[in-house]
């Protein structure tokens, strides 16, 4: 049944990204100062629904230019990593300087151990759900240091530009890379090298991709772990072949693993507003909010932010919301359901 396993890992990146040539291009063209040591250039914003190729494309960006130049890169994720000790611990790792980093570091030290292991050469840090960040204007401390480059990658873009503001976190984003959802002509090329890798023949079929892509709704990551599942659903009923069956079940299996895997990385504020959200039903944000700072006493964040993770959620599809501002009500999606935002 299955050839390589390591080809569905989320880490892995084809040789060939397909479909987004002209994102990686323009991702390129933004990195082209420090690429020539001519100096870090402006933030770079990347931005689009989960399962579009963000990730994937920064870490192609990234590794074709530790390939090619001395610039040295940092690829972290600010959903595990929000707090700012934690960032700048993780930053620190991926530049080899790893050392004792606790909460009550004071920033300033943080900000000096960055700086301090900031090459000649130039740096690269990509900040993976930087809208996850507790502190925000820890962009803005990354950016204003001689030598780096800063990406952040996003799901809403309007949202986090929103919070931005609201925090007073002033970062010049003028370069800014929307990623459209794949078609499914794109994600049958983003699955064929992984079919044609991971595999038995049989398994691997070109009319099996089609059916794979039509279901994953312009997701990559949904139609890349649905094709594994497909496969392994048809091996489990001893077919030599994948049906249209095993990808039912298959897309199915898959989106609940992401949910869960999802859910399973929420922040604590995050959970709890999920957790309430489930209790109330459908709500719309005032009511949330309420029962929200009931549940979290003094600890609780602002409306404000609130209302970001409830956006978060509803753009990982663990809540559906409708209607438009004020009248917005949120609802959390039964478990069972495979459709996707």
């Amino acid at each position: 049944m299955f050839a390589r396993h390591h080809v569905f890992d989320e880490g892995w990146v084809p040789e060939d990204l397909h479909a987004r040539n002209g994102e990686l291009q323009a991702l390129a063209d933004a990195l082209e100062d420090i690429a020539q040591g001519w100096g870090a250039p402006n933030p770079v914003l990347l931005s689009g629904p989960p399962g579009a190729g963000k990730t994937a494309s920064a870490r192609y960006v990234l590794q074709d230019l530790e390939d090619s130049t001395g610039v040295q890169t940092a690829l972290v994720d600010a959903w595990t990593n929000h707090k700012p000790y934690q960032t700048f611990a993780s930053v620190l790792q991926e530049l080899g300087k790893a050392g004792v980093v606790q909460p009550q570091t004071p920033h300033q030290v943080l900000r000096d151990r960055v700086r301090d292991a900031t090459p000649d050469t130039g740096v690269v840090i990509v900040l993976d759900e930087a809208d996850q960040l507790d502190d925000p204007g820890l962009l803005r401390d990354l950016n204003a240091m001689t030598g780096v480059a800063v990406v952040a990658i996003v799901n809403d873009e309007p949202g986090f530009r929103d919070r931005l503001d609201r925090t007073s976190s002033t970062v010049d984003w003028r370069e800014s890379i929307p990623f459209d959802p794949y078609s499914e002509r794109e994600l049958v090329d983003i699955l064929r090298p992984r079919a044609s890798r991971g595999l038995q023949i049989s398994y691997s079929r070109t009319d099996t991709l089609r059916e794979v892509a039509a279901r994953a709704n312009g997701n990559a990551r949904v139609a890349i772990q649905g094709l594994r599942a497909s496969a392994e659903h048809a091996h489990e009923h001893d077919r030599t072949a994948i049906q249209v069956e095993d990808v039912e079940a298959g897309i199915e299996a898959a989106v609940a693993q992401i949910r869960r895997k999802t859910r399973s990385r929420l922040q604590r504020h995050e959970r709890i507003v999920f957790e309430v959200l489930a209790e109330l039903g459908e709500s719309r944000l005032g009511e949330v909010y309420e029962a929200y700072r009931d549940r979290i006493g003094d600890d609780a964040n602002g409306r404000g932010r609130v209302s970001d993770y409830l956006g978060k959620l509803a753009s990982y599809n663990l809540v559906a919301a409708e209607g438009e501002k004020r009248g917005r009500t949120y609802r959390v999606v039964a478990s069972g359901r495979t459709e996707l935002a």
